[in-house]
């Protein structure tokens, strides 16, 4: 029994005090047994199962490593867009402006900050009509979810009129709500 032969008899029988504690070693010895095969059994069980887990956690490590390089490639990518959208609107010879829903600019590129430094009324009142053509393209755009084009005589801080044509386009989101007005 000392050592590890739980299946050993112990070979001592009667009824006297010798044989009530061979008996009494044999129950402890099978107590003993019992308890020492469900330690191994538990201790195998948790073997697999951290084997288990750690195969788990290496794979979405490994899930993670790969989402955060594609995330960081899409970055890349999204930066050099922007700096090439930047490029590309500030050499445009027409104003750009991108408006979100809320009224508030997106986007603006340097013709339409030219115009806006020069002093031209915003919202843009036409001269001649009397009609808001910002409020008119707003409406236009996010209430009938259409583009719209209007011609505008506006003057600028020194009273000299010009006329700008000012078209406005819709962005939809996927729900085909317009989120943006270019």
């Amino acid at each position: 029994i000392s050592r590890g032969d739980y299946d050993a008899e112990i070979g001592i029988d009667g009824e006297d005090e010798v044989g009530r504690l061979a008996r009494a070693i044999g129950i402890m010895r099978d107590g003993i047994k019992n308890a020492t095969q469900k330690l191994k059994n538990y201790n195998e069980r948790l073997e697999e199962l951290v084997t288990k887990r750690t195969l788990e956690l290496e794979q979405i490590n490994k899930e993670l490593h790969l989402n955060h390089e594609a995330l960081e490639e899409d970055r890349k990518i999204i930066e050099e867009l922007r700096k090439n959208l930047k490029i590309a609107f500030s050499s445009m010879d027409f104003g750009l402006i991108i408006i979100n829903k809320d009224k508030t600019q997106a986007l603006i590129n340097d013709k339409a900050q030219m115009w806006l430094k020069e002093g031209l009324p915003f919202p843009a009142i036409d001269a001649e009509s009397g009609i808001d053509s910002v409020q008119h393209a707003f409406h236009t755009v996010f209430v009938d979810k259409k583009a719209c084009v209007l011609e505008q005589v506006l003057e600028d801080n020194k009273g000299a009129k010009r006329i700008f044509e000012i078209k406005a386009y819709p962005v939809f989101d996927g729900k085909q709500d317009v989120i943006q007005m270019v």
